[in-house]
């Protein structure tokens, strides 16, 4: 492999995860807001809502499901639904993965 070719690969592996990464947080921001945003503006009216209150919404319910799974009742609730999910034969591969 000639110089150029071996150069090129090394930057190509430097910034490709860092792209990856930011392009899948923007993603996530657009996503969560677009599905959030639109649903919370049927709770509150226009002059109310305010860009970035869908990711604000998906933010804290990823902490709340955090803080509910943090004790033993919520871990006994996640291993019920993992048990579930495992027993259905398309869920459980595409789960395992």
């Amino acid at each position: 492999m000639n110089w150029f070719w071996r150069i090129f690969l090394k930057g190509l592996a430097t910034i490709l995860p860092i792209f990856i990464t930011i392009y899948s947080l923007y993603w996530l921001g657009l996503t969560s807001e677009l599905i959030l945003g639109n649903t919370l503006k049927y709770f509150i009216t226009d002059e109310h809502y305010w860009p970035g209150m869908g990711i604000i919404v998906a933010v804290s319910f990823v902490m709340l499901l955090g803080v509910l799974v943090d004790n033993r009742i919520g871990q006994f609730f996640v291993h019920l639904l993992q048990n579930l999910i495992t027993r259905i034969p398309i869920a459980n591969t595409i789960y395992k993965t």
